[in-house]
């Protein structure tokens, strides 16, 4: 009897142990299902909490099960940028984009800068007197645009809006930055000096987007052509060797081993004759030329007027940009004469950079100039205008007027839906009232996203 109790016992504990255990496995199994579902902060997705305006990764461009949007929520740990996979980000370095950090703000820069720009003058007195010309805008709510950026009236010294920027580049698959650009020491009227120091900063922050930062040498008193050539020394030596620093193949050359150069475009090159910058674009031999040297590059100037097709060519520049987002403002910028300027530069071995823009109004900084506006039409401009660039010839290179250049109303950047301010003078008229910004309609990101699109049908039709 005893050893039927043992065994019947036994039987009893080992069942218990069996039941015990698979409980055991059973609650094993559903906490490393749970944990599998958590945020894997180790992994290099971003924190919810730290997602800068909802721009990484871009749902509606990108569906969430694929590999390039998990590529592209690994971008950040936090707010550090994960260098490791910084290669990654499919970017097109063919298409530039006109980038401005001339604005300030009282919470960093201790006063507003081109936020409170002034109404400008026509240059007919009896035009002038009717506005309200040389009264300044009033930030952060009054600015000198036509539309609000969603990030506020910021600055640009800022180091977390320059990561949000970055971030919007990468979004729209923008691979260069075109930075406006003054010597040392000098500026524009209503702003101050990028220091050597902030543009370090700025190229080490772009390379870690794998973005690159070309040039746009803006028109400052005293420029000419020797002083532009001073201009390529001093960028050279103090930016030329940073990974970030933008150069590029010739694309006129077919050797393989082409040597890389650097491209900058020149605002307004017209002002100097053509015979000056002949003297430094040209392969004279003459100690003056950069040709062949070691601050050679790729010189593109500005085509305004249709005489410019000859001055262009005398003046030895390697190509032209039209620059202007308001069709038909200019020869160069009205998009019917693209197709025959394509065909010139085919002629004369020119590079051709047609520059897109979603439109034009700098009515809140010149309110005398609304024929000039061009309205958005809910992005059907903008997409026509890349429709006109990639029309014929494919150009090698597409630049965009502008990433962020408010006060002309030709910003890609995100801007709010609805902003409205009560000011002392609307669009420069002397009266005071509500003035109602303009809107993108309900997507801030619209430009961002069309760009986004645009890139990739180029990006397709290069290859």
């Amino acid at each position: 009897m005893v050893r039927i109790y043992a065994r019947k016992y036994t039987v009893l504990v080992v069942v218990i142990l069996f039941i015990f255990f698979g409980v055991l496995v059973f609650i094993a199994s559903n906490v490393k299902s749970s944990d599998a579902k958590k945020p894997n902060h180790l992994s290099g997705r971003i924190h919810p909490e730290k997602m800068s305006n909802k721009l990484f990764p871009p749902p509606e461009i990108v569906p969430a099960d694929t590999n390039e949007a998990k590529q592209q929520q690994n971008i950040l740990i936090g707010n550090k940028v994960n260098d490791e996979l910084q290669p990654k980000l499919e970017v097109n370095h063919n298409v530039h984009a006109f980038y401005y950090a001339w604005y300030g703000n009282e919470a960093t820069d201790g006063k507003y800068s081109h936020w409170n720009h002034p109404f400008l003058p026509h240059w007919e007195k009896r035009i002038s007197e009717l506005y309200a010309t040389g009264k300044t805008h009033k930030p952060p709510d009054d600015i000198g645009a036509n539309f609000y950026p969603l990030l506020g009236a910021y600055s640009s010294r800022d180091p977390v809006l320059l990561r949000k920027h970055m971030e919007q580049f990468v979004l729209a698959k923008i691979g260069v930055l075109v930075l406006s650009w003054y010597p040392p020491e000098k500026a524009d009227e209503e702003g101050s000096p990028a220091s050597e120091q902030f543009i370090h900063s700025f190229l080490k922050l772009a390379n870690a987007y794998n973005l690159k930062v070309c040039f746009h040498i803006e028109p400052y008193a005293g420029r000419n052509a020797s002083s532009v050539k001073e201009d390529l020394k001093h960028i050279i030596e103090q930016y030329g060797s940073h990974p970030a620093f933008y150069r590029t193949k010739d694309p006129r050359q077919l050797a393989v081993n082409a040597r890389d150069l650097p491209l900058v475009y020149v605002y307004d090159s017209y002002l100097t004759p053509a015979e000056d910058w002949n003297k430094i674009l040209t392969h004279k031999e003459s100690k003056n030329s950069i040709r062949g040297t070691e601050y050679d590059a790729l010189v593109i100037g500005l085509f305004v007027e249709r005489a410019h097709k000859e001055t262009i060519r005398m003046a030895g520049f390697d190509g032209f940009y039209t620059y202007f987002a308001s069709s038909g403002f200019t020869y160069g910028s009205k998009q019917a004469n693209w197709m025959s300027l394509k065909l010139y530069a085919r002629d004369e071995n020119l590079i051709f950079i047609p520059s897109i823009g979603p439109g034009y109004i700098d009515t809140n900084v010149r309110p005398w100039n609304d024929k000039n506006t061009k309205h958005r039409d809910n992005g059907n401009y903008y997409e026509t205008s890349w429709k006109k660039a990639v029309e014929g010839d494919i150009p090698s290179f597409i630049s965009i007027t502008s990433f962020n250049e408010w006060h002309e109303g030709t910003q890609i950047e995100p801007a709010m839906s609805e902003k409205s301010v009560f000011v002392d003078h609307i669009l420069g008229k002397p009266k005071s009232g509500t003035f109602q910004y303009e809107s993108y309609g309900k997507n801030p990101d619209l430009y961002l996203d069309l760009t986004r699109n645009w890139v990739e049908i180029f990006t397709d039709m290069k290859h």
